[in-house]
């Protein structure tokens, strides 16, 4: 990370401390009121927002940019194809096809222009066009998911290997619309803390489940960090051999022995263990907690793209009798399992 994407987090941070600092004192010692008081608060709220709006702007406007340097760029290689295939006709006009070598030398390099102008082009164009289209959504996301949870402080931040503001959008509305008393969730991290606010907004109970010690720590001081620690468990579950059956394949999977105590799991939100874990790394979610889900589990997987969780969801269907499946939109693939009304829970 280079110094100035520290710097400027850290800036901002210390601002922010410096302005809520201030307001505070001020109130403390009698130099303004509770509502002054909360309208600095709000002042500063709103300016958190408006900077992480202004940083996926910056971005989109660099996407902007990038178009168009890439339609200069393909009307040059435009112009360049158009002098290559004259060459290869002025060749052609002056014999010169019949020795091979210049003719074909030639029309390698034009074919290998063409190729760049009809091929990768395009594809780069797009490319940078969907980019920038999933920025905005993952902002319009991570807005959405502030405003429903009433967040006002400054949130841990998402993507990359954390889970995607798309993701968290499904998952808490979810959560918001079936209200269930306990979720559980297979990872931890940044994620924790969005999906506590919404647990805590229910009136329920999440527990994470973390194979890495380590940053299982990590997670529960980023949890009381934001005051959650009453409302969510971060558990160190070490990865050890798991079998469905005794005939089955083994792989590894979160110790059970630390899931038993949990009954009528409502939700379940399965974002590890990590792919690089086993073929098919998350397919233990399903049967693991099966017995242990009410009559109204909702299974969500996250990383759905994937060709493992592909295989894993067609299995689940295959496996296991009442689930239906859908796909909503999402930045790394999402699928939403759920019994079938009217199934019998196995």
């Amino acid at each position: 990370m280079s110094n100035r994407n520290i710097a400027v987090p850290l800036a901002t941070a210390t601002a922010s401390v410096i302005w809520l600092g201030t307001a505070v004192a001020l109130f403390a010692i009698g130099s303004i009121d509770v509502g002054a008081l909360l309208v600095l608060i709000g002042m500063w709220a709103l300016g958190c927002l408006g900077l992480a709006i202004l940083r996926y702007a910056r971005r989109a406007a660099r996407a902007d940019g990038l178009h168009d340097e890439i339609a200069d760029l393909a009307g040059r290689v435009s112009a360049d194809a158009s002098r290559l295939e004259s060459v290869l006709q002025q060749l052609e006009i002056a014999g010169q096809r019949q020795d091979g070598r210049i003719y074909d030398a030639v029309a390698d390099v034009h074919a290998s222009v063409k190729r760049f102008q009809d091929v990768q082009l395009p594809a780069l164009r797009r490319h940078i066009t969907n980019a920038g289209i999933n920025d905005s959504e993952q902002v319009m996301a991570w807005t959405e998911l502030r405003e429903v949870l009433g967040v006002t402080q400054p949130m841990p931040p998402l993507r990359g290997w954390a889970a995607s503001p798309d993701i968290l959008r499904i998952v808490v509305n979810r959560l918001l619309r079936d209200r269930p008393a306990l979720v559980v969730e297979c990872g931890s991290g940044t994620s924790s803390v969005w999906l506590g606010l919404a647990v805590r907004k229910v009136g329920g109970r999440l527990v994470s489940l973390e194979h890495d010690a380590e940053f299982a720590a990590r997670s529960r001081e980023l949890v009381a960090s934001y005051g959650l620690d009453d409302t969510v468990e971060v558990r160190h579950a070490p990865l050890v051999e798991y079998r469905r059956t005794p005939q089955s394949e083994p792989q590894p999977w979160y110790d059970l022995r630390m899931t038993d105590d949990l009954r009528e799991v409502g939700l379940l939100f399965v974002d590890g263990p990590p792919a690089a874990t086993a073929p098919d790394a998350r397919y233990p979610a399903l049967p693991a907690f099966l017995d242990a889900g009410s009559q109204d589990l909702v299974v969500i997987l996250d990383d759905a793209d994937r060709p493992d969780e592909r295989s894993t969801v067609e299995r689940w269907l295959e496996e296991f009798d009442g689930f239906s499946a859908r796909r909503p939109p999402a930045e790394k693939g999402a699928v939403v399992l759920e019994r079938v009304r009217g199934s019998d829970p196995a």
